[in-house]
C-alpha cells in the first residue's frame, strides 16, 4: 500500500515540470511498473511498462519492455533510439 497526499500524484508532479520546461507529451519517456505510476502515462505518447509491472499498470502504457530484472529500461531506449526517437528532430528539436 502507497499513502500520499490527496491530488498529489507522479503525473502532477511530471506535468508541473514539463510545463515549466515547455516539454510536450510526445517529448518524454515514462516508464512504469506499479499504480502509481498510471497517473504519468496520461497522454504520453512514450509510457512504457516493465514485464514484471501490475497487470492494471500495463493497461495505461502505450509499450510494454522487458523486466528490470532483463534491463528493460536499457532495452526500450536502444529500441527507440533505432526508430530515431533521439536524433536531431526526434523529440522536435
Amino acid at each position: 500500500m502507497e499513502v500520499t497526499n490527496k491530488g498529489i500524484s507522479k503525473g502532477k508532479a511530471l506535468d508541473i515540470i514539463m510545463e515549466k520546461y515547455g516539454i510536450r507529451d510526445d517529448e518524454i519517456v515514462v516508464f512504469g511498473d506499479s499504480e502509481n505510476d498510471i497517473s504519468m502515462f496520461n497522454r504520453k505518447k512514450y509510457s512504457i511498462t516493465m514485464a514484471n509491472a501490475l497487470p492494471n499498470a500495463k493497461q495505461f502504457a502505450n509499450y510494454l519492455t522487458d523486466s528490470h530484472n532483463q534491463e528493460g529500461i536499457f532495452n526500450m531506449l536502444v529500441r527507440l533510439e533505432k526508430e530515431g526517437l533521439f536524433e536531431e528532430n526526434g523529440f522536435g528539436y
